[in-house]
């Protein structure tokens, strides 16, 4: 079971830049004291600074002003733990790796819960159904999400199905004029244009 300090101090750390982020864009563009900070989130104000200085790397905007941090926004699209807010210790960044899904089973072998989530920005080796190559891009979402259901093998196909229709059902929220269509085994089609394949593997 993976519990070794460095990986507490991991979920620590993007679990705090998280809610720093998030108090600082809550606060429509004015400053928030180091003090307020650290009140708010529990911590010292060096841990505050830390956190607010390894989001600046990160490459959000972040301003030191006399009364305090003030957020600027960009329109930047990030995929860092810290947008995930409360959830941001499960999930694992990296720009570029071989195959999330081989990152995933990594991290499985060594012990990582059920809800685990590897992301990407580029894949130089992304997988396809039947081990085919998949080309990964910048700019997709690429992910794998750890999952430990305890259900026989026969049945793994019901969670593709599963995953297809909530992402269905919430894509046709948001994209309520374009019509949402489902391809089994795994693709997922908007106006016959493919946005999303998903590909299960099974490891025992």
């Amino acid at each position: 079971m993976v519990n070794t300090n460095n990986t507490s101090r991991f979920c620590s750390s993007e679990l705090l830049k998280a809610r720093v982020l998030a108090r600082l864009r809550d606060n429509s563009g004015s400053p928030v004291s180091g003090e307020q900070l650290s009140m708010d989130c529990a911590v010292s104000r060096t841990a505050i600074w830390k956190a607010v200085h390894e989001l600046i790397q990160d490459g959000y905007t972040i301003a030191a002003e006399k009364n305090g941090y003030r957020y600027i926004e960009t329109g930047a699209d990030y995929l860092f733990p810290a947008e995930f807010q409360e959830s941001a210790a499960s999930i694992h960044y990296t720009a570029l790796t071989a195959s999330t899904m081989d990152s995933a089973r990594t991290l499985a072998l060594k012990g990582a819960v059920e809800g685990t989530i590897v992301i990407a920005e580029e894949q130089s080796a992304g997988k396809g159904r039947k081990n085919r190559r998949w080309i990964s891009t910048k700019g997709s979402l690429l992910f794998t999400m750890i999952l430990r259901p305890g259900v026989s093998l026969l049945n793994h196909y019901q969670y593709t199905l599963l995953c297809q229709l909530a992402l269905a059902e919430a894509l046709a929220k948001y994209c309520k004029t374009s019509r949402i269509e489902i391809k089994w085994p795994n693709d997922i089609l908007i106006k016959k244009d493919m946005i999303k394949r998903l590909v299960q593997m099974i490891f025992v």
